[in-house]
């Protein structure tokens, strides 16, 4: 299926398996598990949305997602704890999805990128 963000308008699909060459019975779904939106400016002006990806086996085989498990999914948008686990480093996958805002030009954009990436820090950047 396919999750459209609200904020930004973009859609990203809730399983890449298939766009990562994976074949579903060897490797399992590759779930979505949030969204987020890069803007610069006063003006907001939408740059890119990132999507970021975890193989579902990952997260079973994981024993730290199982005091997620009982929540729904608002709960979980909601969690902090939730997403320091998934940023950690943990023993599993995980994939980022970027999604250009195509109102503007590639030069642009990779512009934008680069000039962020050249204020992360050392750590940042692994």
């Amino acid at each position: 299926g396919m999750y459209a963000d609200p904020q930004s308008g973009l859609t990203f699909p809730t399983d890449i398996h298939s766009y990562l060459g994976h074949e579903r019975k060897l490797s399992g779904r590759h779930t979505l598990m949030g969204v987020g939106l890069f803007t610069k400016t006063m003006l907001k002006l939408k740059i890119y949305g990132i999507a970021l990806y975890v193989p579902k086996r990952d997260v079973l085989a994981d024993s730290n997602f199982a005091a997620f498990a009982h929540l729904n999914v608002d709960e979980l948008r909601k969690n902090e704890n939730f997403y320091n686990h998934l940023m950690a480093q943990g023993n599993f996958d995980r994939t980022l999805f970027i999604k250009l805002n195509m109102q503007l030009g590639t030069e642009t954009v990779r512009q934008s990128l680069s000039a962020e990436w050249k204020l992360l820090s050392d750590k940042h950047k692994k």
